[in-house]
């Protein structure tokens, strides 16, 4: 183990591996075995980690975070929403946002991109501090699509940057997408001003609706489609898959 600052609580000591998607979710979906770096724009067959968490924060508060998602899997995120099906996700409020924004930093720092956006947020990430203003999460239902006669569910998992026309270097747009369940990151940076205008206009592209402190959301008349929201980066990123694929028919 190498020794240096962890990203979290900024200690100097040996720092671990924290791995992007936890242990949980790789175990219950081994066929998602393709994983994206927009770093090196490259698939690639193994897990995705990043080496710069001390052991307290990665094996107890950061661990703490991934049981309680795991915790959600088999009410929700493993079934695939239908268009007629209604849902009603019932979740803490403060550990779903901890998690998601713990999860969306990790894959920006294995990326290289929105670092920053996220440094105002760790003590909250941590629990030791309420949630700031400057960060909001969307929730939007993905439904399957019929493309030339066959039915495509959404059986993915990503974290990513969501680049959006106009938006200025004032804010960060992530999303972090398991199956049917589209989670949409919004940070302001702090620093910067936007108007009121500005914010409207990002809120009213992204779509789904806000996760408020209630802890419960009413998913339904669905709109959203795997065609629509995900093909557009597999097509984008075909060759660097169909690499992959290549690949790994050939070792098995």
């Amino acid at each position: 183990m190498k020794q240096g600052a962890c990203s979290y609580c900024g200690n100097i000591g040996q720092l671990t591996e924290e791995h992007i998607w936890p242990k949980w979710f790789i175990k219950r979906e081994p066929t998602l075995a393709m994983r994206y770096s927009g770093k090196v724009d490259k698939v690639y067959g193994g897990e995705l980690i990043v080496k710069d968490v001390c052991a307290p924060c990665n094996n107890v508060t950061l661990s703490a975070l991934d049981d309680y998602a795991s915790k959600l899997y088999d009410p929700y995120f493993k079934t695939i929403i239908n268009a007629d099906d209604q849902v009603t996700f019932r979740y803490d409020y403060n550990l779903l946002y901890r998690w998601l924004l713990k999860l969306s930093f990790n894959s920006a720092r294995l990326n290289g991109a929105d670092e920053k956006f996220f440094v105002p947020l760790i003590p909250y990430m941590l629990g030791t501090a309420e949630k700031p203003d400057i960060v909001s999460i969307m929730l939007d239902v993905v439904l399957p699509s019929v493309v030339n006669g066959r039915k495509l569910e959404p059986k993915s998992a990503r974290a990513a940057r969501v680049t959006l026309v106009g938006a200025g270097p004032w804010i960060c747009l992530r999303f972090v997408s398991i199956h049917s369940y589209y989670f949409y990151i919004v940070i302001t940076d702090p620093n910067l001003t936007s108007t009121l205008d500005e914010m409207l206009e990002v809120h009213q592209t992204l779509k789904g609706q806000l996760l408020r402190p209630n802890g419960e959301s009413a998913l339904a008349n669905h709109t959203s489609t795997f065609a629509e929201d995900h093909l557009p980066h597999f097509l984008a990123k075909r060759k660097q898959y169909d690499e992959f694929v290549a690949k790994y028919r050939k070792l098995h």
